[in-house]
């Protein structure tokens, strides 16, 4: 570790060089990090950047304000919830109180939402996800991804509270949203085909649940690999879905598909493998 630390320190002392730092290839090598899934890393840099941004910048720059996000981040993914919390509202506070028209502000409500709601204290994730959503209606047009990300995080939210009423409503607007900005074979809606098919398999409603869930299933067939985890989910949902229906047929069927699927990409021991061998 400390020899992986110095050869970071390095790699970052030439992106400062002799100038003034270059906020803008930290964030890219913060960003590098994370999408490598090197956690640690990655919370180096933005500690790096945290520093940095302090003695060049100041206590209420945009850099310092952000590096406090992106010093959550990799905690969030380490689940390491107390640290994350931390930085995301010392974040929040000082993008609230020195940078108020900054679209990272909705981003940063956003955050909180999602960690509050993976903590399961649904009103504080409530309250935030409304802010996010209201500050990003207030500053891009309303076919914008991240107002469809608000919609379908409330949709979330709400299923998880059992009112599906608001669920309902909230995911049949992402989906609109997203149905507006994207080709038909996109990722995002498959996902919102996929949500409102686990929402309307809960009302019992399975011919709707069909209906979306087979559309869903289409789409990542046409875009992704057949060894696709999100094909197997799938897959898996269809399996409930004909179950549910006393269809023991088709369940059986998509069951052993997404199993199949599972097997091929996971070690024996996955829970996701155990999770199909104990629906079939």
């Amino acid at each position: 570790m400390k020899a992986i630390y110095i050869t970071l320190l390095l790699i970052l002392a030439s992106i400062n060089g002799m100038a003034q730092t270059d906020f803008l290839s930290l964030k890219q090598n913060f960003i590098n990090h994370r999408k490598a899934n090197k956690q640690d890393s990655a919370l180096l840099v933005a500690r790096y950047m945290n520093q940095l941004a302090l003695k060049e910048e100041g206590d209420t720059s945009y850099w310092y304000a952000l590096s406090m996000l992106y010093i959550g981040n990799p905690y969030y993914t380490l689940n390491k919830t107390d640290s994350c919390l931390e930085y995301w509202h010392r974040s929040l506070t000082l993008f609230e109180t020195n940078h108020r028209n900054h679209p990272d502000i909705p981003m940063s409500f956003n955050n909180l939402g999602v960690l509050y709601s993976d903590l399961r204290d649904y009103e504080k994730a409530e309250k935030y996800y409304l802010q996010s959503l209201e500050i990003r209606q207030n500053i891009y047009s309303e076919d914008h991804p991240d107002i469809a990300s608000s919609f379908n995080n409330l949709g979330v939210l709400y299923k998880s509270l059992g009112d599906y009423e608001k669920a309902e409503k909230y995911y049949l607007q992402s989906l609109e949203i997203k149905q507006n900005i994207y080709s038909e074979d996109h990722p995002d809606i498959a996902m919102s085909f996929n949500n409102l098919g686990v929402l309307y398999s809960n009302l019992g409603d399975y011919e709707k649940a069909e209906k979306y869930y087979l559309q869903s299933l289409e789409i990542r067939q046409n875009i992704y690999s057949e060894d696709h985890p999100d094909i197997a989910s799938s897959f898996n949902n269809l399996g409930v879905l004909y179950k549910s229906l006393g269809d023991y047929e088709k369940a059986e069927k998509y069951y052993l598909q997404s199993l199949e699927i599972k097997q091929n990409i996971y070690s024996e021991d996955h829970p996701d493998i155990a999770s199909s061998f104990n629906n079939l």
